[in-house]
């Protein structure tokens, strides 16, 4: 029934190439456009609030739009500005907001309503801006509800691309919702300290963390350490040719990235026995928020030193970046003996 379909004509053309002759993309609104929208002020008096009633306060200025707009006119630039500013209000992973967002499309007028609308679906703005708010679920991980599927398909139809894309989401988010076995209870912390002792405990795989706070100046650091190898290693480093302390390097803790510091024991040249089987082993590791990385890295290594006796005669080549992301590395020599 397809071929057949395909070798009607109406104008001389194939009905394939009629429709895409006659079927444009749509052109969504432009970011600067939404910033001079009229709409803009209702979010600007709804973020004076205070954060403990911000979801309130946005939802109340999308029923402000519903009250204003009866037959929702403007509606693809409202639902617009709203995606750009879902962030400033913290909403970015509320599913009860994306829902209430798409309430605000009309009900019914997109639906397919012959049997060309089918084989050829319209590419419609609203069809568009309904992927873009998927794609923004699916970006920050909210994994999509069945009310989000039943405005979907009130919307646009059964089969129709949102529809499908909702599905989709909602199957593999659900899929692979336990994959990740060192997810911590509760998820994780937005704290920048918190965030970076759960990283070092899974760098380390110990629960024994050094915490110190360097405040310099106005800059209240912390740098955050553990032994990655048994104490008893720490305490005979003569076996060891050379100590480094190198760095930083990337780990990433869900979608933000942490770096990290290492203190690496180098092994002889000599070629190794069977109970050396590494050629470099790492002693402890720790995570310091910039800027003042080198005095924080310095207060790091004079506790290690109060620790562990070993290693307050030990030279330790400091390879490590000031700063993070740093191209040039800096090479020093740190005694830290006495």
């Amino acid at each position: 029934m397809f071929s057949r379909i395909q070798k009607l004509s109406v104008t001389g053309l194939p009905l394939v190439r009629l429709a895409r002759s006659v079927i444009k993309p749509p052109v969504l609104p432009d970011t600067k456009a939404l910033i001079r929208s009229p709409y803009n002020e209702l979010f600007e008096s709804a973020k004076r609030t205070k954060h403990q009633v911000l979801k309130q306060q946005f939802a109340s200025a999308l029923l402000e739009f519903k009250r204003r707009e009866k037959f929702l006119r403007g509606h693809v630039n409202f639902i617009s500005l709203a995606l750009r500013r879902m962030d400033e209000f913290g909403l970015q992973k509320d599913v009860l907001t994306y829902n209430r967002l798409l309430d605000l499309f009309p009900k019914g007028r997109f639906k397919p309503k012959r049997l060309l609308d089918v084989v050829w679906p319209r590419i419609l703005p609203q069809s568009e801006l309904a992927l873009e708010l998927l794609t923004k679920m699916e970006e920050n991980g909210v994994t999509p509800d069945y009310n989000t599927h039943e405005l979907l398909k009130e919307v646009f139809g059964r089969k129709s691309f949102p529809v499908l894309k909702c599905e989709r989401l909602a199957y593999w988010f659900n899929f692979y919702k336990n994959i990740d076995p060192y997810t911590p209870e509760g998820g994780y912390p937005d704290d920048p300290f918190e965030l970076a002792k759960l990283t070092v405990q899974r760098i380390s795989k110990s629960k024994a963390i050094n915490e110190i706070q360097v405040p310099i100046g106005d800059d209240q650091g912390y740098v955050i350490g553990a032994l990655t190898c048994k104490p008893s290693v720490m305490e005979d480093l003569g076996s060891f040719s050379l100590l480094q302390l190198d760095g930083p390097h990337r780990i990433w803790m869900l979608k933000k990235q942490m770096f990290y510091y290492a203190l690496t024991a180098m092994h002889p040249k000599s070629p190794p026995t069977a109970d050396e089987e590494k050629e470099e082993e790492v002693l402890a590791v720790c995570v310091c928020n910039p800027p003042n990385t080198h005095e924080k890295l310095q207060s790091w290594m004079e506790a290690l030193k109060g620790d562990h006796q070993s290693l307050a005669n030990a030279t330790v080549v400091d390879s490590t970046s000031a700063f993070h992301g740093e191209n040039e590395t800096e090479r020093k020599l740190i005694d830290v003996a006495e």
